[in-house]
């Protein structure tokens, strides 16, 4: 069963004029019940975050019908949160925070098949963003170990030793085929990403 993106974008309606309200109980469950994710936000303008949540939530049920557009915004939202450290676990405390804050807001309108759709929206956003944020770690890690290159053949690459006898890639060129090896990796997760989001809908 996909995702009903028409019962999303009406209960999504619903949600617009009140939308600063379940942004504020977002935070208040979130906090209450987790209190550990405090530390993320603790040199952190609230309402400018506050905003910033719904932005990304409109962003998302806009793009609910642009696959590409979708991934291409969750790959980057993701890459922004892994950057500050955010785990995959944490994604599972912001979804129910999220499901609740809905909830009370939308009160009757709240059925059993606008919360499926939703926690399977949400759902899509958070695998989505996860893979993002390995992609970060991934750069990151990949910055770090930069130094480690040096123009010698005892630590030259791995592709140098697979050329032939006597042959060695200058570091302009292992800088390029590492450019083009983090490009196809990117490409990839991207079309796993697009790909999943289309079975979904």
């Amino acid at each position: 069963m996909g995702i009903n993106i028409n019962v999303v974008r009406s209960s999504f309606e619903l949600v617009k004029p009140v939308a600063h309200l379940v942004a504020d109980r977002f935070y208040e469950i979130l906090f209450q019940d987790h209190p550990e994710a405090k530390a993320f936000f603790a040199k952190v303008d609230m309402p400018k975050q506050k905003n910033a949540l719904i932005a990304s939530l409109v962003a998302a049920v806009n793009h609910l019908d642009h696959p590409d557009q979708l991934t291409r915004f969750l790959l980057s939202l993701g890459e922004n949160h892994g950057r500050y450290g955010v785990e995959d676990h944490h994604y599972h405390w912001v979804g129910l925070s999220l499901l609740k804050a809905l909830k009370e807001n939308l009160h009757v309108s709240w059925t059993p098949e606008v919360e499926y759709q939703w926690t399977e929206v949400y759902g899509i956003m958070a695998e989505a963003m996860k893979a993002g944020a390995k992609r970060s770690k991934s750069n990151v890690r990949s910055i770090h170990r930069e130094p480690s290159l040096e123009p010698s053949f005892k630590q030259a690459s791995k592709v140098d030793l697979h050329l032939e006898a006597g042959l060695v890639l200058t570091e302009s060129a292992k800088s390029h085929i590492r450019h083009l090896v983090d490009q196809a990796f990117e490409a990839l997760i991207q079309k796993e990403v697009n790909f999943c989001i289309e079975e979904s809908l």
